[in-house]
């Protein structure tokens, strides 16, 4: 076990671990189709821990994406928030 957010993979596995299955669930679609996709942290569970929401722009649109971003920053910054343990 390792800590959290640690990927443990080994040389010469024939399968990815199952961490990394799930954390790639919501990206192959974008992945395969070049399209560019960005996850914000813009909400707070009661647990202390952050929720993204994802948006996803279509091919060759990171402008789109960067704008979004920008905009939600400044009227709510993220940058000094960190995640509370219960």
């Amino acid at each position: 076990m390792g800590l959290l957010g640690e990927v443990h993979a080994s040389a010469g596995e024939g399968m990815p671990p199952i961490e990394i299955v799930a954390m790639a669930a919501f990206t192959a679609l974008y992945n395969i189709t070049g399209q560019p996709a960005l996850s914000l942290p813009l909400y707070v569970a009661p647990s202390g821990l952050p929720i993204g929401v994802q948006f996803i722009a279509g091919p060759w649109r990171e402008d789109r994406l960067v704008r979004i971003a920008a905009q939600l920053e400044e009227a709510d910054p993220w940058a000094g928030r960190y995640p509370t343990f219960a």
